[in-house]
């Protein structure tokens, strides 16, 4: 199952830990958008969720100076995954240190907006 939350851009939240309770009851992995709640806001993979996708393009990016994500599970979901990162392009090596450098930015800011 996958699902975005909070929604983009109507907000709709979903409650992960339910959703998540229910499809593990058939056996079915959990994956969750988490791009507008970023990980500062919102840890899907601690409400139950399997795997979690970040753009780090939007708002852990900045500015809209990259084009760069994340995928975030346990080690035996992301085996399974990362055999396809051949197929994506690589981020250059400067991406990164704008991305940490934007995340600490980020993070200052939500900690002062709390």
């Amino acid at each position: 199952m996958f699902f975005e939350t909070p929604t983009n851009t109507s907000i709709k939240i979903y409650d992960i830990p339910s959703i998540s309770a229910l499809a593990k009851k058939y056996n079915t992995l959990v994956a969750i958008d988490n791009t507008f709640a970023t990980p500062i806001n919102q840890n899907p993979l601690l409400l139950g969720a399997d795997i979690v996708v970040h753009s780090a393009t939007k708002y852990l990016g900045g500015h809209s100076d990259i084009t760069a994500g994340a995928v975030m599970g346990s080690k035996y979901l992301i085996a399974q995954i990362a055999p396809h990162e051949k197929s994506w392009p690589d981020a250059c090596s400067g991406n990164g240190f704008i991305i940490v450098k934007e995340h600490q930015i980020f993070s200052c800011a939500c900690s002062a907006s709390k």
